[in-house]
């Protein structure tokens, strides 16, 4: 069963299990023209995948929010992987990013 977390912070610490999937809420300003982005590197970057997903606002939501967005982990095999995550105007590459997220994930058999 998937698990989930916003998160808080600017940097974490995953333990994911082989075949475990990690939801990760992240703040959307999507309606500011703002979208999340996302890599993996570090020492294997095989052991996980990563997704970015946006949501659905409620029905009968009031004009103005932003749909909801999450990051989705899944462990694949065994090994560390380093997952960032900016937030950014696509239009404003050469600016740093609004937020940034790092997640040091960690997959473990």
């Amino acid at each position: 069963m998937p698990t989930s977390l916003s998160h808080t912070g600017s940097e974490s610490h995953i333990v994911l299990a082989i075949g475990e999937e990690r939801m990760i809420a992240l703040a959307s300003l999507a309606m500011a023209g703002y979208q999340w982005s996302g890599s993996v590197s570090g020492a294997d970057p095989g052991a996980i995948t990563l997704e970015l997903r946006r949501g659905e606002l409620p029905a009968g939501s009031r004009p103005g929010p932003s749909a909801p967005e999450e990051a989705v982990l899944r462990g694949i095999r065994p090994g560390h992987a380093l997952v960032c995550l900016q937030q950014r105007r696509p239009w404003e590459r050469d600016q740093a990013a609004a937020h940034q997220v790092e997640l040091n994930v960690e997959v473990r058999a």
